[in-house]
């Protein structure tokens, strides 16, 4: 049988039941709203990290920089239009450090070369060339015999002489030369040494510990950015006005 009204106990109970459902339905769309989200929604919650690139290594770009690889040597080239070994390992006059040295020049008509090849990071923030020399010669009067410092491109053409050491440049001690680079960052680049001799009172110009060393720019630590996960809130209001709910109610006798 189905009876019309409902007692008030009851009333309330099937009143709360539905504030209830109403909260869960709520909650359940909004887990289906955040799960389901699109891949651009979802995006915002994701960690983001940043890394930064850089193709700077700081340090030392020559290769056996005071020769002590010896003959044949696989970081030097050298020219000569004479023939002779530039690299020397004879006691007279001794290197400035270990047992080998460059030696070009020293006879008359002499054309020599000595370099080497390397690539210039473009980040860095300065480049040096340094090198030790000293000259020996039989010249009394100045200058007739040379050797050029020169940056010459990969295919070996000049592009600036950075140095240039003569016969009035004599001396009985090792000197040291430093100079400037940075302009060549960011290009593969040759070092070289280049000597000239006339036909009278040769001159001897001697290398040793030759450096090219580049300085690179602080790189920031990388850093993650995490976004907070969005929160969601589902609330259920009941009415103030909410009026009476009827429901059927089936009553069974034990006797059916």
């Amino acid at each position: 049988m189905f009876l019309k009204h409902i007692n008030r106990k009851s009333q309330h109970a099937i009143m709360q039941a539905l504030w209830i459902a109403g909260v869960l339905i709520g909650l359940m769309a909004a887990t289906s709203a955040l799960f389901y989200q699109t891949p651009a929604a979802r995006a915002t919650g994701d960690t983001t990290t940043s890394v930064l690139q850089a193709d700077c290594a700081p340090g030392e770009l020559i290769q056996d920089g005071g020769f002590e690889a010896g003959l044949p040597n696989p970081a030097w080239q050298t020219s000569s239009n004479v023939l002779s070994d530039i690299l020397d390992d004879s006691p007279v006059p001794p290197p400035r450090t270990g047992m080998w040295k460059a030696w070009l020049g020293g006879d008359n008509l002499i054309q020599q070369s000595l370099w080497q090849t390397m690539n210039v990071a473009t980040d860095t923030t300065s480049v040096e060339v340094s090198y030790w020399w000293r000259v020996d010669t039989f010249e009394t009067n100045h200058p007739f015999d040379t050797l050029e410092v020169q940056v010459r491109d990969a295919a070996g053409n000049p592009l600036e002489t950075l140095e240039t050491l003569t016969d009035g440049d004599e001396s009985s001690t090792w000197e040291q030369s430093t100079l400037d680079v940075s302009s060549y960052a960011g290009q593969t680049i040759q070092i070289a040494f280049v000597v000239e001799t006339d036909d009278t009172n040769p001159t001897s110009f001697f290398l040793d510990d030759v450096s090219l060393t580049q300085t690179c720019a602080a790189t920031p630590t990388p850093t993650a950015t995490v976004e907070p996960t969005p929160t969601v809130t589902a609330t259920a209001t009941l009415p103030a006005d909410a009026s009476p709910v009827y429901l059927p109610l089936i009553l069974r006798s034990n006797n059916d």
